[in-house]
């Protein structure tokens, strides 16, 4: 009887010593359903696929589509803006005749002969200066009549629709020269607390009403704005009464 620390006898059919012996192929210590992943040739380089070209058929089936996002090369723009006079788009130049009155509209924002606001439909003008002057005493008359608060809250509502209760009883409105649209409840702010209390007001205090007195007299300019128009960048027109509100209009970037 052999010993424990002997070795088996030897089988020359056997010699792995009563092991399976290992199949061709696949190393002993591993199932034979795996392959080893160190021999070579384990793993095969997929071929490499050419994706599919700019517009052509898809990698799945599907035809390519160009790109049609915003922006990109090619795509169409909004046009240009129109030629514009003053700072403010018209379409108009300034040797051509005025749609509204036909004489040479000239340079500004409105008709020199007419007052007709350009890039605005025809008969939108600008407000005279007695309509701008009775305007300003319809304002004083408001307030007295409505003990004030109530000419402010009502100040404030208009402000919305780009006009204030005189302007609103007498067919007026405050367009943005920047938008060509009805003055927005920020830039009537700016127009009436800055422009009027803060910068006029402290104009009239310093200069004992005279600096006050110079703001208000701008409005004999070409586009007929005084000195808080200017600051807010604004103008006042009169509203047909065929059009009961001014539309509105997109607005480009310069």
């Amino acid at each position: 009887m052999t010993g424990p620390w002997q070795p088996g006898p030897s089988d020359p059919s056997d010699p792995y010593g009563n092991q399976p012996p290992e199949q061709a192929g696949w190393p002993s210590n591993q199932p034979p359903h795996q392959q080893d992943p160190y021999q070579p040739g384990a793993y095969q380089q997929a071929p490499y696929q050419q994706p599919g070209q700019y517009g052509a058929q898809g990698q799945y089936g599907t035809q390519g589509q160009p790109y049609s996002g915003p922006g990109y090369y090619g795509a169409p723009v909004p046009g240009p803006m129109a030629p514009y006079n003053g700072g403010w788009g018209t379409g108009i130049a300034p040797g051509e005749p005025c749609p509204a009155c036909g004489m040479p509209f000239g340079v500004g924002i409105a008709c020199q002969s007419c007052a007709q606001v350009s890039g605005m439909p025809v008969g939108v003008r600008l407000s005279s200066l007695g309509k701008r002057f009775g305007e300003y005493l319809l304002t004083c008359l408001l307030v007295i009549v409505t003990l004030v608060i109530g000419y402010i809250i009502w100040d404030l509502i208009l402000w919305e629709q780009g006009t204030t209760p005189a302007k609103k009883l007498l067919g007026m409105q405050v367009i943005s020269t920047e938008t060509r649209q009805p003055a927005t409840f920020g830039k009537m702010a700016l127009r009436s607390i800055v422009g009027k209390g803060i910068v006029s007001g402290a104009l009239g205090a310093f200069t004992f009403g005279i600096g006050q007195l110079v703001a208000i007299c701008l409005i004999f300019g070409s586009g007929r704005q005084a000195l808080w128009d200017k600051i807010a960048s604004t103008v006042v027109v009169d509203v047909p009464p065929s059009q009961p509100e001014i539309p509105s209009y997109p607005s480009y970037p310069r």
